[in-house]
């Protein structure tokens, strides 16, 4: 119940985000409710009339009258209730669109550690799946929750009204109901069965997705999706604990849905006999057996309530659970400088989580000078580059560009003081021109295009179908390959012009001739910028002005290439390593150096 009842309570802190609107649409739901009742007492009514030692001929006209009032008030009910509909869905979608929004929002401000550790199918569930669920209570249950209590208590009070005998006598399932509705509430919280369900929904979400990212590995390998384990397993425990939910709380449930229209069969005895006593009028009776077999049945719309609010609670917890994650502090520090930007690294520790990465890194690149990372996979050298950029927040010591810790910038300083470009730049499912121009939003035109000119990738943008307003990315109409996708992150940096440009891998994925461009665009991208880059290419990092060489998350070696390699040392080593791997071939079936 302490789930439930903070479940509710959050989500009627949700819907008070809109409350006029809320409000507006229970008081109309309450109305509609109260209208649905207009059939019954019509008929009430003409019963009566008709029974009257009175009647005659002009009580005909009286009869039209309850007719049309009734056929007016089941007009309105449905009037009403179209209005509260739509009010009531209004403000769901408006509150799932600023909750969205918030989430968004947080997880821009999270380190990329938390999505290291999170799987895409756990995030997406959170961001859709659970915040979607939301909707159906604002929008739904909330008004059916306030109808479906006061309607009852005004049926029994009119009943009652009528006769308190029998209305005492209608309510005599009501106990058992609520009991059966407890014990269906109970299931989900045998066995930690909330928790296992969400679980298992984004272990599934989470396999799906990488079922579907892994397409081309799989049919490569000729697997079919009943061989992959992970997939079919996560599906299979879903399946169980749907099956195992539903065994388990349809016989409650069941009993309870026919008890809610159980009223007719105490009421009708206990009415036949009065009304053949003599104390209980026949319009009366029929009032009762019209309105008392569905006094209880709204009862089952605040069951439906109970269960949405089960389910709920889990997902509810675990967007709280997001919210929660410390953001990095974005800094209230002004613009850094545009020009002479120095990028220093002092003493800087770095974990992720309990592994640690980075100890004791300390260094300076100069402002208009390259400082190139090297070393082998694993060492370090994303992560530095990432810290520069601050995906993540150090654990000790500082990150400082134009002697200004990082953490201390604001947001917007930050942007525009540095620029990074990764080994897998990510495209948007925009036009060329509007991934270009996310560099700078307000560039003309012609600006963007001279950037796409200067990183080489003019010719190619000018040839596809639309030329610079083709759609491209991943739900774009054109694929683009690796080095071309480099070229166009590489035109976003170049129009944006930040002082201190951070390289990781910028040609891992561009053939010879790729290759060659990417390398004259990063001639006029660097110019007179301060630049960090991570290479496994070192023939691309030989003529840097410091070459940092890191292994173990620790720089073991610094200085110029020729410097290093005279020291005989690591990054001789790397050297030679990169020269035998250029020289690789397949001769005669044999791989060969």
């Amino acid at each position: 119940m302490a789930l439930f009842g903070s479940s509710f309570l959050a989500l009627l802190r949700l819907a008070g985000e809109r409350r006029w609107k809320m409000a507006a649409a229970v008081a109309l739901a309450v109305a509609s409710a109260v209208l649905s009742l207009a059939p019954a007492l019509a008929v009430y009514a003409a019963l009566a009339l008709i029974l009257a030692p009175d009647f005659g001929p002009d009580a005909a006209g009286r009869l039209w009258t309850i007719g049309l009032w009734a056929v007016a008030a089941v007009a309105a009910q449905y009037v009403l209730y179209f209005a509260s509909t739509m009010l009531s869905h209004m403000a769901a979608y408006d509150i799932l669109y600023q909750l969205r929004r918030r989430i968004l929002r947080h997880i821009a401000r999270l380190p990329s550690g938390f999505f290291t550790a999170r799987t895409s199918g756990a995030t997406q569930k959170v961001l859709f799946d659970d915040v979607e669920e939301i909707e159906v209570f604002i929008a739904h249950h909330l008004p059916d929750l306030v109808s479906g209590l006061v309607l009852p208590g005004l049926v029994f009070c009119l009943l009652a009204w009528f006769d308190w005998r029998l209305a005492l006598v209608g309510l005599l399932p009501a106990p058992v109901c609520l009991l059966l509705q407890a014990r269906a509430f109970a299931v989900g919280r045998q066995d930690g069965l909330f928790a296992r369900y969400h679980d298992a929904m984004e272990t599934m979400n989470a396999a799906i997705i990488e079922y579907v990212r892994g397409m081309a590995v799989i049919k490569i390998f000729n697997r079919s999706v009943d061989s992959l384990a992970r997939l079919t397993s996560s599906i299979l425990a879903f399946r169980d604990l749907q099956c195992l939910w539903s065994r388990r709380a349809a016989p409650p449930w069941a009993m309870f849905m026919a008890l809610t229209g159980a009223p007719l069969f105490v009421l009708l005895p206990a009415g036949l006999w009065w009304y053949f006593a003599g104390s209980l009028e026949l319009p009366v009776l029929l009032l009762f057996l019209l309105l008392g077999p569905g006094a209880l049945r709204p009862l089952a719309k605040v069951a439906l309530l109970g269960g949405s609010l089960c389910r709920m609670g889990e997902g509810l917890a675990r967007i709280q659970a997001v919210l929660a994650v410390p953001a990095m502090d974005q800094g209230q520090g002004g613009q850094a400088p545009r020009a002479g930007c120095d990028l220093e690294f002092d003493r800087v520790d770095f974990d992720h989580g309990p592994v640690p990465i980075l100890r004791d890194i300390s260094f300076t690149a100069r402002a208009g000078t390259v400082t190139a990372l090297v070393g082998p996979s694993g060492a370090g050298k994303s992560t530095m580059a990432g810290l520069a950029a601050r995906l993540w927040d150090v654990r000790a010591g500082s990150v400082r560009i134009g002697g200004a810790d990082v953490r201390e910038l604001s947001q917007a300083a930050l942007v525009q003081t540095v620029c990074a470009v990764f080994q897998d730049p990510f495209i948007f499912t925009e036009s060329v021109h509007d991934n270009i121009a996310m560099g700078r939003p307000d560039a003309a035109r012609r600006d963007v295009e001279a950037a796409a000119r200067a990183a080489r990738c003019h010719d190619f943008v000018a040839a596809l179908p639309q030329g610079y307003d083709t759609v491209i990315g991943s739900g774009g109409s054109v694929h683009l390959s690796g080095g071309q996708r480099q070229r166009i992150a590489l035109a976003r940096a170049l129009i944006k012009d930040a002082p201190v440009v951070i390289l990781d891998e910028a040609t891992a994925y561009a053939d010879a001739r790729n290759e060659l461009e990417i390398q004259n665009a990063l001639s006029v991208l660097l110019r007179g910028k301060t630049v960090l880059v991570a290479a496994h290419r070192l023939t691309t990092i030989a003529g840097a002005d410091q070459i940092l060489v890191v292994a173990d998350g620790r720089i073991v070696e610094r200085g110029r290439h020729d410097e290093l390699l005279a020291a005989g040392g690591r990054y001789k080593a790397l050297w030679e390593a990169d020269r035998q791997a250029s020289t690789w071939t397949i001769d005669g079936g044999e791989a060969v150096a």
